[in-house]
């Protein structure tokens, strides 16, 4: 008999409405679930919850060629200082950017790591904003991979080897994008 099996004793309805993701009886639907076991192996193999860095810092990459110019900006005495850059590459995973080493930025670099780098694409109103440390980088095969991947940057270091070439990889905290009015935090 299924009379009497439903007595009504839970109360009133909610005043809110249930979200998007979520039924009336407040279970998740299985949109929001993992659907295989595969978070779990990449879970093992990476601390960042399955998500790779090197796929990250490929889409900072390349959205920041995308925008030729991107600014960096530093701290000078605790004040912001920002400059515009356009040598940037990515290797192993990694974001790199040079500089020369007589530059007030490469003084204010090495006193105080943390930069902030702004890009915003031509004719666009997309954007990225990362936030990371900046870390001085000696390895010559780096160097010299920048130099083949940015050539306008021979004009003013004639070799891997110039004592004046400054190379720094970012370490990146977060990154922030913008894309058709959305703002997307994309390292998570």
């Amino acid at each position: 008999d299924e009379r009497g099996r439903h007595d009504g004793g839970l109360g009133t309805y909610s005043v809110r409405r249930s979200g998007k993701n979520q039924y009336p009886h407040r279970q998740r639907s299985r949109a929001c679930e993992p659907h295989c076991l595969r978070h779990h192996q990449q879970t093992a193999r990476h601390h960042r919850m399955g998500i790779k860095m090197e796929n990250i810092m490929g889409k900072v990459y390349d959205f920041l060629q995308k925008c030729g110019v991107f600014y960096v900006l530093t701290l000078n005495g605790g004040r912001p200082e920002g400059r515009p850059f356009g040598a940037v590459m990515e290797a192993y995973g990694k974001l790199f950017f040079s500089t020369a080493k007589t530059k007030q930025v490469y003084k204010q670099l090495t006193h105080n790591p943390i930069i902030q780098i702004i890009a915003l694409k031509p004719n666009t109103r997309e954007w990225i904003r990362i936030n990371g440390e900046a870390i001085e980088c000696e390895d010559i095969i780096l160097k010299e991979k920048m130099l083949t991947e940015c050539p306008f940057l021979k004009k003013r270091f004639n070799s891997a080897c110039c004592e004046f070439f400054a190379l720094f990889e970012v370490s990146l905290q977060d990154a922030y994008i913008n894309i058709d009015n959305e703002f997307v935090k994309i390292n998570e």
